[in-house]
């Protein structure tokens, strides 16, 4: 019934009436149409070549590798279900125990620092122009839509916001508007099925003035536990001139060398792993480390106030230019991973179990330096949430695992055990055979697993065993390369463009290099 609609169409509309002309017609026809499929699908690749060349570098890199992902549109991630994933971590009140007796010797360590009395002294306007010089003009914008650009350019919105910031600052009267403290969760996908909420990765875009804010709180703060020095020494993360993982993968390597290589000791190290770091912190906790590292109480006050009003609403790209969005969730543990503030609230969370960690004995010394006094004791390095122990011994290796796992737990802080592991290195070969024994906690038996001779695990960025092994790793920045130089090569950029996006990621190749050769 369709053909012989069709063909009365065709008679109609161009007069053809013999069988022979229907059919000359409808060659025609099908070849006109291949011509404009083929115009259409050239318009297409002119416009996707456009795109392409006006992309940053990353994101081009990013879109390639999204390309490659074959994903069922089933297996797309609901907003609403990673909304009450999430629901149950941040949008839970945590307690934590400040009976704890390290959290009291932390405490009673810095009960003697002063308290800074000139809040306004130190909040200048000078300070505000750096914090607004720092911040990057056409980074990702909150829910205002505005980004740092318009922040920089307009003085005088700039000069209303610093007055508004210092007026609440130094009386910690709540912000007049609560959607200041808003946010919108952008979610990262890391492994596996994009159908679960946990393989994603939640990175907050906050509005740009909370951030302009924040940014001068952080610098008041950084100057004022730099000036007490209420950091842990062992906090690799949040130095200023310091390239954090080339220096800890420095220190790690260093006395992985001087047991195995040089010095033929005894060495065990544990890596620790924490479940939803950033997101479990309770808030309840963060309050009581402003108190203890005395900050004034009226930016106390302020500060609180603004995390009582933090609230975010979940985003998932369904199509281009398409967003589905969640309600909104009020967020009442853990901190915001998308401003300068929180990773230092969360690297001073992590100062107890530092000055913990220092009082257990069994801390690694190094033999080299022995003669001039030179010798490096360490039982730890931390980078932001990343912890590595070191003991002299097995026995020694428990006491620190116990340590950690009995703070972490009074701070509502979670060990993801199936991450963490542990690894042994004695000169003897007989006690090599040694089975390893559980890891008793004051709870229950926790049990690290054991790296063996072809098991490697992944610290900062680098897989390593107990130390880095430099020919594999040389492989997999070699594969690596080439995987990106294929991209950008096979790419429709142009040939300047190419050119430009390769210099670009040497650069970054060269510090891996460059940090795999300090390990040596």
């Amino acid at each position: 019934m369709q053909q012989v609609a069709n063909i009365r169409m065709l008679v109609k509309k161009y007069k053809a009436v013999s069988f022979a002309e229907i059919t000359s017609l409808v060659e025609k026809l099908k070849a006109r149409l291949q011509l404009l499929q083929s115009k259409i699908a050239l318009r297409q690749a002119d416009e996707n070549r456009v795109r392409v060349r006006q992309m940053p570098a990353k994101m081009l890199l990013r879109s390639m590798e999204r390309e490659e992902e074959t994903q069922a549109p089933s297996e797309m991630p609901d907003v609403h279900r990673i909304r009450e994933y999430w629901e149950t971590i941040v949008g839970v009140k945590k307690p934590f125990n400040s009976k704890n007796v390290q959290l009291q010797a932390w405490e009673q360590s810095l009960s003697q620092i002063p308290e800074d009395s000139d809040l306004t002294g130190h909040l200048t306007k000078e300070l505000w122009d750096r914090v607004v010089r720092k911040a990057k003009p056409w980074k990702a914008h909150g829910p205002d839509g505005l980004q740092g650009y318009w922040w920089k350019v307009f003085v005088s919105a700039n000069m209303a916001l610093h007055k508004l910031v210092l007026h609440h600052l130094t009386s910690g009267e709540s912000l007049p508007q609560p959607w200041i403290t808003e946010g919108r969760i952008v979610l990262i996908h890391k492994a596996g099925p994009k159908s679960k909420p946990e393989n994603f990765r939640p990175i907050a875009c906050l509005n740009t003035c909370y951030k302009l804010l924040t940014g001068y709180v952080t610098m008041y703060l950084n100057q004022h536990v730099t000036e007490r020095k209420i950091m842990p020494k062992e906090q690799i993360a949040l130095r200023g001139g310091v390239w954090g993982c080339t220096h800890a993968l420095t220190l790690d390597q260093t006395l992985i060398s001087d047991a195995q290589d040089q010095k033929q000791r005894p060495i065990s190290v544990a890596w620790i792993d924490y479940a939803k770091a950033f997101d479990s912190v309770p808030h309840s906790y963060i309050k009581w480390l402003l108190s203890v590292i005395r900050i004034p109480d009226l930016l106390k006050k302020f500060l609180v106030s603004i995390m009582t009003n933090w609230r975010v609403r979940y985003e998932v790209r369904i199509k281009r230019g398409q967003t589905d969005r969640s309600n909104y969730l009020k967020i009442r543990s853990g901190v915001l991973q998308g401003d300068s503030f929180s990773p230092l609230l969360f690297c001073l969370a992590m100062a107890p179990i530092s000055q913990a960690l220092n009082n257990v004995s069994g801390a690694y010394v190094t033999a080299s330096g022995s003669k001039k006094n030179l010798q490096l004791s360490l039982s730890h390095i931390f980078y932001m949430d990343d912890l590595k122990l070191y003991g002299n011994s097995r026995e020694s290796l428990a006491k620190q695992i116990k340590c950690v796992t009995s703070i972490s737990k009074d701070i509502n802080m979670e060990l993801n055990v199936k991450k963490c592991a542990v690894a042994h290195f004695s000169p003897n070969p007989l006690e090599k055979q040694v089975p390893v024994d559980p890891v008793t906690t004051v709870d229950k038996d926790i049990n690290f697993p054991l790296l063996d001779a072809e098991s490697v695990y992944k610290y900062l960025g680098i897989q390593q065993r107990l130390g880095v092994k430099e020919p594999e790793a040389w492989e997999r920045v070699a594969e690596r390369c080439s995987t990106v130089a294929r991209k950008i090569w096979s790419s429709e950029l142009t040939f300047r463009q190419k050119n430009k996006y390769s210099q670009c990621h040497s650069k970054s190749f060269a510090k891996l290099c460059s940090e795999l050769h300090h390990q040596r």
